[in-house]
């Protein structure tokens, strides 16, 4: 479907690969990173989870402790909150850089670089902001249609949507 979908928009010039991907981690695996690479998809940025187990070479934490342990520092350029980039190793996916932040709720996150070239850390955070923002549009719908998506009907549509 990604492949139809970009060729049908290559029929009217937009190039959609140079619009970044975000992802929640539920859908993150390798697979899937090879296979948005292969059609051209360079920027992608993932929403991480607690349980996933990341490396610097000296320690193996959670990412859950990564968050705690973490020194975030309010001055990064671009970023609006507390935030720290790391670059960690994870068993799933490899060397990967991570930035870790706080939001205004003091509620830590995480998200993974999947690019083809290192994003900078406030691209990284613009990318999460967008995520966030369709988020919570999606669930506005959800509300206001009566209507909720459960994760084997996300499951299909990602299956449907990559093949």
């Amino acid at each position: 479907m990604l492949t139809r979908l970009k060729e049908e928009f290559s029929q009217h010039d937009i190039d959609i690969t140079t619009i970044p991907l975000t992802m929640d981690s539920w859908y993150a695996h390798e697979p899937l990173k090879q296979k948005l690479h292969q059609l051209g998809f360079s920027q992608i940025v993932v929403v991480g989870k607690g349980n996933y187990v990341f490396d610097d070479g000296q320690v193996q934490y959670t990412a859950s402790q990564w968050k705690q342990e973490i020194e975030y520092d309010s001055t990064l350029w671009g970023i609006e909150v507390p935030a720290q980039r790391k670059t960690l190793s994870s068993p799933t996916f490899g060397v990967l850089n991570l930035l870790f932040f706080l939001t205004c709720s003091t509620r830590a996150y995480y998200l993974m670089d999947f690019s083809t070239t290192s994003l900078r850390s406030a691209q990284m955070w613009r990318c999460w902001l967008a995520h966030n923002l369709i988020e919570q549009m999606k669930e506005n719908l959800e509300i206001s249609l009566g209507y909720q998506l459960n994760a084997a009907s996300r499951r299909w549509s990602l299956h449907w949507l990559i093949n």
